[in-house]
């Protein structure tokens, strides 16, 4: 009969450990995201950004709009999480990680009568030189690969970059030409 008891006592203690770790676990989570919301609302903390594409950033929308704003909706600054669907068996890596709503792509054309997204672009700056932003790229990239979704990468820094929407196209249509 002692070892029952025993075995008894272990496991309600156990049991009231871990309601208190899970109490506690939630009142720091409240607690950051109290934080985070002050921060955010609080008026005084904010401005609006003067323009919301750097100036290369608004030459390289510019020249896709023009070949491609026909036939494509351009969008800028589109989230990972706003493109790509995590399947419900991943939903927990998901949460594990949700800082991967803070990636975003540059510029996603969409197909303007199914409104699907047929291919991402993105315009390297010099932070796209550094070790982990070269990983997170390669990442992102075989990422999209296994969603088929097309990948166009270019440098950025030019006046124009009309010799970029040539490959645009080949990528686009690639029987056409």
């Amino acid at each position: 009969m002692q070892p029952i008891i025993y075995f008894l006592f272990i496991l309600i203690f156990t049991i009231i450990l871990l309601l208190i770790y899970i109490i506690i676990e939630k009142r720091k989570r409240e607690n950051i995201e109290e934080a985070l919301l002050q921060t955010m609302f609080s008026h005084d903390k904010i401005n609006v950004k003067d323009e919301l594409l750097t100036h290369n950033e608004q030459r390289f929308y510019r020249d896709l709009q023009k070949v491609f704003g026909e036939e494509y909706y351009i969008f800028s600054h589109v989230s990972l999480t706003s493109l790509l669907k995590i399947r419900p068996d991943q939903k927990d890596l998901y949460e594990k990680h949700a800082n991967i709503n803070k990636f975003y792509f540059d510029f996603v054309l969409v197909a303007k009568e199914q409104f699907k997204p047929v291919l991402v672009v993105e315009l390297n700056d010099r932070t796209h030189g550094h070790n982990k932003r070269f990983q997170r790229d390669a990442y992102f990239s075989s990422m999209l690969a296994s969603a088929d979704i097309r990948h166009f990468s270019c440098e950025s820094n030019f006046l124009t970059y009309d010799h970029y929407m040539e490959e645009i196209k080949k990528i686009l249509h690639p029987s056409v030409i």
